[in-house]
């Protein structure tokens, strides 16, 4: 899903590995190029400041969070973000179950505005529990997902009205 990984960028510059599982910085240190990096490369008057510090040798991930923090990069893509969640949710209003239209949508709002809170519980019981909770969020996810595909597909055979 769009939405979860441009939640995940921004999480990638906002987050400490002890609340998001994951180290910071890490997509920098793997060279993933991130949305929040394509705004900055994209502006003219970021982009060459932000190229030399995306080609250092050694990236200095807490300078390029600043740095995308100040010139308005993670503002832009928490904007965008918000914009393609809002999109899915009036598709999913469209939906003809409501019941499992509304559980979608509960569950788009939760993945878009998740801040790791089922994270930040299980932080105290160590990485094996976040790995553990990262697997729970996913079966959810793959739940929720399956349920609005079987709607359509039986409200389409004509099996629910």
């Amino acid at each position: 899903m769009l939405a979860y990984q441009i939640v995940d960028d921004i999480h990638d510059y906002t987050l400490s590995e002890r609340v998001s599982g994951k180290d910071e910085g890490q997509d920098l240190r793997n060279r993933r190029l991130t949305l929040p990096c394509i705004h900055a490369s994209q502006d003219k008057a970021s982009r060459e400041e932000f190229l030399a510090l995306w080609d250092a040798p050694e990236p200095d991930a807490a300078r390029i969070a600043r740095f995308l923090q100040e010139r308005g990069h993670i503002q832009k893509t928490r904007e965008k973000g918000r914009e393609i969640v809002d999109s899915m949710l009036a598709m999913i209003k469209k939906l003809p179950c409501r019941a499992e239209a509304a559980e979608l949508g509960f569950f788009v709002e939760i993945m878009a505005k998740r801040e790791f809170w089922m994270l930040r519980q299980a932080d105290r019981a160590g990485s094996a529990r976040r790995r553990k909770v990262r697997f729970e969020m996913e079966e959810i996810a793959a739940r929720e997902v399956w349920d609005a595909n079987s709607c359509l597909v039986a409200h389409r055979e004509g099996i629910m009205k």
